[in-house]
């Protein structure tokens, strides 16, 4: 077994383990394990401090248990071991079931949210109201599938706290938008991830007050017939922005070409960018444009 492979044993075991509660760990002996992959394991931790504690463990001590690793080799491996950042909701149960294997563990997590990228999950199943209450202000994630009636008090209780809310993933809006923009019109100095689909239906233009009128931190931006005609103005201050996408665009959101170009040719990190139109009508008409003129050197 190699040092990746002990490492994520270590903390699967210790979530499953029916006396984890206890920090009552079973050592762990492993094998075969040579310095090329020590020096792997060492460049994947980050930390030679860790590195030397994991080298320890696997070749010195096989006795050792995870009560006598020290808390910053045990932030190593939480860190380590937590799913991708681009995985929300796998990282949010990973990093919840952490807290409940024992009171320093629980310490260990909260101390380093930064580090942790510690996020609340918010989701269609989240009673939300009643987890901003029991939990630390940490930052949050809105992601919905489909946004109803049932549910539309909790994503409000979330946009309530436009200051810790960092990414929006809305799929599906089935009640009227102008209920989810009232609660939007104030900055989120902290968002870098906005997804927005609105399936059917004549949808209201976004006005220039959306989001305070800014996003400086904003990454990431995806409209699915949700119309945004002072959307060039908007991005003026979002620099950080690596994808834009702006698709099946009413015919109450056209933006003319020129002031597209104009802005986006301003967002020097652009990486993606696509445009789509919903309908001919969305388009402008070609017969109504003048030619440039002709100049003649």
């Amino acid at each position: 077994m190699n040092p990746l492979q002990l490492t994520r044993k270590l903390i699967s075991h210790v979530l499953s383990s029916s006396q984890s509660r206890n920090n009552d760990i079973p050592p762990y002996s492993p094998s075969n394990t040579s310095p090329s992959k020590i020096h792997k394991i060492r460049k994947r931790m980050g930390s030679s401090k860790g590195s030397r504690w994991i080298r320890r463990l696997c070749l010195i001590s096989p006795r050792v248990t995870i009560c006598s690793l020290p808390d910053d080799v045990l932030l190593d491996i939480f860190e380590f071991c937590l799913p991708d950042r681009l995985d929300p909701q796998s990282r949010a149960l990973a990093w919840s079931e952490l807290l409940h294997v024992c009171q320093r563990w629980r310490y260990i997590v909260f101390a380093s949210p930064l580090r942790l990228d510690l996020h609340l999950l918010c989701t269609d199943r989240t009673p939300v109201r009643k987890m901003l209450d029991i939990w630390p202000p940490l930052l949050i994630n809105i992601w919905y599938f489909v946004v109803n009636p049932q549910v539309e008090d909790n994503i409000i209780a979330a946009l309530e706290h436009p200051n810790r809310v960092r990414a929006i993933s809305i799929r599906v809006i089935t009640i009227p938008l102008e209920r989810l923009v009232s609660v939007m019109q104030e900055p989120f100095p902290g968002l870098v991830f906005l997804s927005l689909t609105q399936r059917e239906g004549i949808v209201p233009a976004l006005p220039n007050t959306f989001l305070g009128g800014s996003a400086p931190r904003l990454r990431s931006l995806h409209l699915t017939r949700i119309p945004f005609p002072t959307l060039p103005q908007f991005l003026l201050s979002s620099n950080d922005l690596v994808d834009l996408s702006l698709l099946k665009i009413p015919q109450n959101g056209y933006i003319s070409p020129e002031a597209m170009a104009t802005c986006v040719s301003a967002l020097t990190r652009l990486t993606k960018l696509s445009i789509g139109f919903e309908s001919p009508a969305s388009r402008p008409d070609p017969t109504t444009r003048r030619p440039r003129p002709l100049v003649l050197g």
